[in-house]
């Protein structure tokens, strides 16, 4: 099957998306019965907590502690932003400028979290149709006992016509300013007391 438009945007393949072929991949390496699938959904967690969900699969003991989310949406500004991060700040294995990037990730995600679809409902739901029948093999062969579909096909929250592609340098000049105030906070608090006093009022240096 020749890829489809929204692909070639993505610049995944057709496997990437396909879970019912990484279900059988798996399986013929270490078995079926080896294979027990879960859903990446935080309504199948306990307490909503990926980690509890797999100690609880696993039957590993879990501290009962709560897991803080590493992986937070971005504004379509932030998700914008890293985008060209990306380009000017690749990730290189090994190369210790990989926790300056991480940090960098982190301040953005902090700053400007939300909900960006890059795609329209009518792209979504024309993607998510390519994958309609082998997602229901997959629902009968490792999640029988849940109800079809097997993935949530409500789209009502994508846009209904294509956002702005690019942003704009008001945008940038934002997040920049955004970012140098969180350092220069982070700064301030490691300063000790005296420090602080005489940033703010300068005429104590006098």
């Amino acid at each position: 099957m020749k890829k489809t438009e929204l692909q070639q945007e993505l610049g995944a393949p057709r496997r990437y998306f396909d879970y019912l072929a990484l279900f059988d991949l798996w399986g013929s390496v270490f078995g079926r019965d080896a294979i027990l699938a879960r859903l990446y959904q935080q309504d199948h967690w306990p307490n909503n907590d990926l980690i509890q969900d797999f100690c609880a699969t696993a039957g590993i003991p879990h501290n009962g502690e709560e897991t803080q989310r590493m992986n937070v949406s971005l504004s379509r500004k932030g998700f914008q932003f890293l985008m060209a991060v990306n380009n000017l700040f690749p990730i290189t294995p090994g190369d210790h400028t990989n926790d300056m990037r991480r940090r960098l990730v982190d301040a953005v995600s902090e700053n400007f979290p939300g909900k960006y679809y890059p795609i329209t409902q009518d792209q979504a739901q024309t993607f998510y149709e390519q994958f309609d029948e082998s997602n229901e093999q997959l629902r009968q062969r490792a999640f029988e006992n849940l109800p079809y579909p097997l993935f949530d096909d409500d789209f009502s929250e994508y846009p209904t016509s294509p956002d702005s592609e690019f942003p704009e340098y008001s945008e940038a000049v934002e997040i920049a300013v955004s970012l140098w105030r969180q350092k220069l906070d982070h700064v301030n608090s490691k300063r000790n007391p005296i420090q602080r006093i005489k940033s703010i009022f300068p005429w104590l240096n006098k």
